[in-house]
């Protein structure tokens, strides 16, 4: 009986999703001129925002993830490994998920899984707390481009640190001890300049991934837009919640289908698009959602405690967030000064350092195996 019931429930949702599908397909051939200016659109943030914040991280993760380099690392984050109750070869993609980006603590957790570095256990503990906006996107892009206040940048990075660290420290009350550490080999590393073309070349093959979700979801952001479909719900809504506003709404329902696109509607928003970004920021989008599930499919890694996590981690960064501005008014009596925020695109200044230091890492390996060879 309940085997019929499943089998029915997939037939359903076969079905839903092929009408899906094809009043999808409708709506691209009626305004294809519509979206491709939504894929337009993507391109430039990708271009401007996307690649330029999270590409050099992504290289740098792949890096840390799969070299020597790796041990250091977990020597020197050993107390906040501890502190979570974590294995100490925690510490790349714990790092990588705080300061990387989006996906790059999701990619870090799935290269260490695929070579026993970790459990899958403790990467499914990992991944509810380690898929977080990057600095230079909450600093630059977010902070300084769309609310035009560097400060609070610094707040939205503030509360979403906070609340990752928060939700590991919970998680960890519930971990059950582990008398090893999983998968702590330290052989079998490769040469440095090998780990860096795996990383370069991992880490463009994971930038395609990233920009095409990014592009997609640009372009099915521009057809809801352009269909009315959006506002006409948002005005409905605003019956029912009349304290908020339908333009507000619809920036939000954005925000939830792509964080950066939202984040820029809610910035025409005043106070409550702050804090609705906010939110939204540690939410991730279903974008980002996507972009982590497609990250670590195929690995074993549990994503179901990470699917109930994000509302979570939203509801946590926003009250911290809220506390944060009571703690520092000055953030706001800023932004309230500004009247047209700064356009700006993510700084290179992170990026620019991590690449020029793993060139470094690069030419020091490089001597390694030279010498090596030469006394063979």
């Amino acid at each position: 009986m309940r085997l019929e019931k499943t089998k029915e429930h997939g037939r359903l949702g076969a079905l839903l999703l092929t009408g899906g599908c094809a009043l999808l397909a409708v709506a691209l051939l009626r305004g294809a001129q519509v979206a491709g200016e939504g894929v337009r659109e993507g391109l430039r943030l990708c271009a401007d925002v996307v690649i330029p914040s999270l590409f050099p991280f992504m290289v740098l993760a792949g890096f840390l993830a799969t070299s020597r380099a790796s041990v250091v690392l977990n020597q020197v984050l050993l107390p906040l490994t501890k502190l979570l109750r974590l294995p100490t070869q925690a510490a790349s993609p714990l790092l990588m998920g705080l300061i990387g980006g989006y996906p790059v603590g999701a990619r870090t957790l799935s290269v260490m899984v695929s070579q026993r570095r970790i459990s899958q256990r403790d990467a499914s503990r990992l991944l509810c707390f380690c898929v977080n906006a990057g600095p230079p996107f909450l600093l630059c892009a977010v902070g300084v481009g769309m609310f035009g206040s560097l400060q609070l940048g610094a707040l939205l990075l503030a509360a979403q640190v906070g609340s990752s660290l928060l939700i590991g420290l919970a998680m960890g009350l519930f971990a059950r001890r582990q008398g090893k550490d999983s998968g702590g080999a330290r052989e079998g590393f490769r040469p440095y300049s090998v780990c860096f073309v795996q990383s370069v070349t991992d880490g463009c093959s994971g930038m395609i991934n990233i920009c095409a979700f990014v592009v997609l979801f640009s372009a099915i952001t521009a057809l809801l837009s352009a269909s009315g479909a959006v506002e006409t719900a948002g005005q409905l809504l605003t019956q029912w919640f009349p304290a908020l506003d339908a333009g507000f709404l619809e920036s939000a329902f954005f925000g939830v289908l792509e964080v950066t696109t939202g984040c820029r509607a809610l910035a025409a928003h005043g106070h409550a698009g702050l804090l609705a970004a906010a939110a939204l920021l540690s939410f991730s989008g279903l974008s980002v959602i996507f972009q982590v599930l497609a990250a670590v499919h195929g690995s074993g890694i549990d994503t179901r405690p990470f699917l109930i996590s994000r509302p979570v981690h939203a509801a946590v960064t926003l009250g911290l967030f809220c506390l944060l501005l009571r703690l520092f008014p000055q953030a706001l009596t800023v932004w309230s000064g500004l009247s047209h925020p700064a356009q700006v695109t993510a700084g290179p200044l992170g990026g620019s350092a991590s690449l020029l230091l793993m060139c470094a890492v690069f030419l020091i390996g490089f001597q390694g195996p030279a010498q090596h060879i030469k006394k063979s």
